[in-house]
């Protein structure tokens, strides 16, 4: 709790045996991270929560497979630290930036993500 407050944290690169992603770098954890609260949810659930918020999952102990979306509504004025980029669904001031999911899926992004 309150994590979010502390802002953007910087974050390192690692590599396990089921890919690559990114981790809170250590002196973010020092200085803001406070005892996780763990949240489990039925199927279906949604959680909603601020972007700067520190979070991760678990392994996932179950003999189903486990799904996950996660989709980020925020200004496009800011990274989406991933390594494709994200799609406009909104822009009052630019609406030719918006793309109807037909225009989406021959963009790179989608390309890149279609290939993994």
């Amino acid at each position: 709790p309150g994590s979010h407050k502390c802002g953007l944290a910087d974050h390192d690169t690692h590599t396990a045996s089921f890919g690559t992603f990114l981790k809170i770098a250590d002196n973010n954890l020092q200085q803001c991270a406070r005892s996780p609260k763990f949240i489990e949810t039925k199927p279906g659930a949604l959680i909603l929560f601020h972007q700067y918020m520190y979070h991760r999952s678990l392994s996932n102990v179950s003999p189903q497979i486990r799904w996950s979306m996660d989709l980020r509504f925020q200004d496009a004025h800011y990274p989406t630290m991933r390594e494709h980029d994200g799609f406009m669904v909104y822009d009052e001031k630019n609406p030719q930036n918006v793309l109807t999911s037909d225009q989406w899926v021959h963009t790179k992004s989608y390309k890149r993500l279609s290939e993994q």
